[in-house]
């Protein structure tokens, strides 16, 4: 079994300064001078290193490490290896931590098409989806279907109507419902009128 022999020096706090006293101390803020200093603030000191010191001599033994102040060598060669690859051993290779590491990173979506009807989605989960509807359309109800579903719903949608090349326009598009897969436009104005199709866009996650 691993060991340590690094111990804590008064480990019964039998003569040792208070924590306040300490925080207080003209010594431990501006260092020694001539003089003799008092006891309990040298133990305060030393327990204080060696119980930091302590720590890290049994978390390397739990790790397996025997570790002590006898052989610099060993213990040298214990706090290299401590957290690296050697300290590790059901990942024996970089390319197994590389994949360990990967394995535990969210996967982040930002799959985009960049087309005429496309979409972008978000790192927050928010999809954005945009489209033509490229036909010539009078006063009607166009059904649009998004280039992908959104996986819970979708916020909102708006349109508009784009300009006939020989007629002119005098119609408006109109949301009349959406779901998670499509959009009810109408396509409202005069019945002589007409336009060119509509442009649309929807936001959801």
């Amino acid at each position: 079994m691993a060991t340590s022999n690094f111990l804590q020096h008064d480990s019964d706090k039998n003569n040792i300064q208070n924590d306040g006293d300490f925080l207080a101390s003209a010594i431990r803020t501006g260092g020694f001078v001539s003089g003799q200093a008092p006891s309990v603030y040298f133990n305060k000191l030393l327990y204080q290193l060696s119980t930091m010191i302590a720590a890290l001599g049994q978390a390397m033994a739990n790790k397996g490490y025997t570790v002590a102040d006898t052989t610099l060598a060993t213990l040298t060669t214990a706090l290299e290896n401590i957290m690296t690859l050697a300290d590790m051993g059901d990942y024996t290779t970089n390319a197994e931590m590389v994949a360990y590491v990967a394995s535990q990173i969210p996967v982040i979506d930002f799959t985009a098409v960049k087309s005429t009807n496309g979409y972008q989605k978000l790192p927050s989960g928010l999809i954005l989806q945009w489209g033509q509807y490229n036909a010539i359309i009078g006063p009607s109800l166009i059904s649009i279907t998004f280039p992908i579903v959104f996986p819970t719903n979708c916020l909102n949608v708006i349109a508009n109507v784009i300009d006939h090349p020989t007629i002119e326009t005098d119609m408006y598009a109109v949301i009349k419902s959406f779901t998670a897969t499509q959009a009810q436009i109408w396509a409202w104005g005069p019945s002589d009128n007409k336009a060119n199709g509509l442009y649309w866009f929807a936001i959801g996650y």
